[in-house]
């Protein structure tokens, strides 16, 4: 089962950069989260937030209506078991602000 926690990060130190991807240790602070469990080796998704007028920003200039609701379908991709890793239905400012990553510079284009 995946879940949605907001944790805050405590600290942040970059261990590996390439041309093609950074890697960082970051310290997560979970007290406050008794119920989470984790293993060795478990994955994690981490969603920086984007800053709001960004989004708005960008919303405006594509056109979006920021509180218009939508759904993601799973079964759509290479894989269709794969599961949405954000809850869905969610908001076009909801997608934007937590599960987008506007700010970065794309590494790969798609011809």
């Amino acid at each position: 089962m995946r879940r949605v926690d907001a944790v805050p990060v405590v600290a942040m130190r970059r261990v590996r950069q390439s041309d093609l991807a950074t890697s960082y240790v970051l310290e997560l602070d979970i007290k406050d989260q008794q119920d989470m469990k984790y293993k060795t080796l478990d994955n994690l998704g981490v969603f920086p937030e984007n800053d709001p007028q960004t989004v708005t920003d960008l919303a405006a200039q594509q056109g979006w209506e920021l509180d218009k609701s939508f759904v993601l379908k799973s079964g759509t991709g290479p894989d269709p078991r794969s599961k949405m890793p954000f809850p869905t239905p969610l908001t076009v400012r909801d997608a934007l602000t937590r599960f987008c990553d506007i700010a970065a510079i794309p590494t790969y284009f798609v011809k």
